[in-house]
């Protein structure tokens, strides 16, 4: 244990022990339920100051003194999902669903566990469940908006994604405004701070994540640049440009490993973007250009002469990308 978690965990128990000794009676012969609630603050202090192992036991203690205290019970459900013993938080947020069905942070929590191992139906029912409590719920929402796209719904993804979108608006408003300002100035190291602040407090803001991948990108932080746009694609799977600018950064700049590998994925995602768009000829020359880097110019001329196609078609038409 570091010096400062001993000074806490010290000052703590000698917090406890006063109360104990000045309220020996009302604790000890008192109501079970006052039982309960000591072990609880106590274990809620040191949750909050990161003693998670002295928590899970006074939680339990809390739990089992008191089987309605469904707050005990979520956070041994936030301990172990810190601990990532995914399994044991999932029981205990199911304890504390049982006791107390309203709460949609709870579903969510438990949604994201349960699509984490690939357990998808009941992940999507307890997002729809944490949605019907809580309309303007910001995560759930947002989760919500791949399984819609997965299911081809794409008006109830939208909808969902629009939801997310207000809830989260506001709050991060002033940061994205300063981000912007930042960028303006070409102050990108404190623009990406100020940019990753803003998604924390609104994760639906597509407009954060292309400035934050575009300052990486200023900052020659191409692994980061590519992070940010998987995370784009994960919580918005149909957004064509996260694919498109994968594609670019995938294939153009160096990471570590084998070129092949990145080569793949830069092909793995033009084609997503493409199926997304077909209409895109950009995507297609994009596609040519790596199947002519790799020496396989078959398909080089098949993406070439579709892209020649559909951009001769959209001039024809007067449409433009």
């Amino acid at each position: 244990m570091s010096i400062s978690k001993f000074v806490i965990f010290f000052i703590i128990n000698n917090i406890f022990f006063t109360l104990l000794i000045s309220h020996s009676t009302a604790l000890w012969e008192g109501e079970p339920e006052k039982n309960a609630l000591y072990y609880y603050h106590k274990g809620l202090l040191q949750y909050e100051n990161e003693m998670y192992d002295y928590s899970i036991e006074n939680m339990e203690k809390a739990a089992d003194r008191d089987g309605s205290l469904y707050t005990a019970l979520n956070v041994l459900g936030h301990i172990y999902v810190i601990k990532h013993k995914r399994d044991r938080a999932i029981k205990y947020y199911n304890d504390s669903l049982l006791v107390n069905n309203n709460q949609p942070d709870i579903h969510c929590a438990i949604g994201e566990l349960y699509e984490f191992f690939s357990e998808n139906e009941l992940a999507f029912r307890h997002f729809i469940e944490s949605v019907k409590l809580d309309s303007k719920h910001l995560k759930s929402n947002l989760n919500l908006v791949r399984f819609y796209i997965i299911r081809n719904e794409k008006g109830a993804a939208e909808r969902h994604f629009r939801a997310s979108n207000a809830a989260g608006i506001e709050k991060s408003r002033l940061v994205y405004e300063k981000a912007k300002e930042e960028l303006k100035k070409k102050n990108y190291r404190r623009a990406v701070t100020l940019l990753e602040k803003s998604i924390k407090e609104n994760p639906s803001l597509v407009e954060a994540y292309i400035d934050l991948f575009h300052a990486n990108r200023y900052l020659d932080d191409h692994v980061h640049a590519a992070e940010i746009m998987e995370r784009l694609k994960f919580i918005k799977p149909d957004y064509e440009m996260a694919y498109v600018n994968l594609g670019h950064i995938y294939f153009e700049k160096k990471f570590s490993g084998k070129k092949k590998y990145y080569i793949d994925l830069a092909i793995r995602n033009y084609m997503k973007a493409l199926e997304l768009n077909p209409a895109s000829y950009e995507t297609c020359y994009s596609l040519s250009m790596i199947y002519y880097s790799i020496g396989n110019y078959a398909r080089g001329r098949e993406y070439e002469n579709m892209g020649l196609e559909i951009e001769k078609v959209a001039g024809n038409t007067g449409e433009k990308k």
